[in-house]
């Protein structure tokens, strides 16, 4: 499900944009119920963009700390095995898209809300 709202207008690199929904959406796929829908949404707040990719499923609060490290422990970027370390790695470029574009990134995740990962301050104008 895609949802959009407000004044989505603005100058954008569409690759990074792309790689940052790519990734979020990706780890969505990946950590989610898979029975149920993700939903990916861009909102126009003034003179930002928040974007937010939701599914249900938890992430344990332990891990929410460390979403947007680099690597898990024991996984070295040369030789990444899991689908789950290349998932986790793609967080922490996201992360580094965004900041690099003076935004920033955040996640909640509860059992009864599910997992919400949202980017602030993409400016529009």
């Amino acid at each position: 499900m895609i949802e959009t709202s407000g004044d989505l207008e603005g100058e954008w690199d569409p690759a990074r944009v792309g790689h940052v929904l790519s990734n979020l959406i990706g780890n969505a796929v990946l950590h989610g119920v898979k029975t149920s829908a993700i939903a990916v949404a861009a909102k126009g707040a003034g003179r930002e963009v928040i974007l937010s990719v939701h599914n249900e499923g938890a992430i344990p609060p332990d891990a929410v700390a460390t979403a947007f490290d680099p690597l898990p422990p024991g996984e070295d970027e040369n030789n990444i095995q899991s689908e789950k370390a290349r998932v986790d790695f793609g967080l922490f470029i996201t992360k580094a898209i965004v900041t690099a574009h003076g935004g920033k990134i955040t996640v909640t995740s509860s059992e009864e809300e599910g997992t919400a990962v949202f980017v602030y301050r993409l400016e529009s104008h």
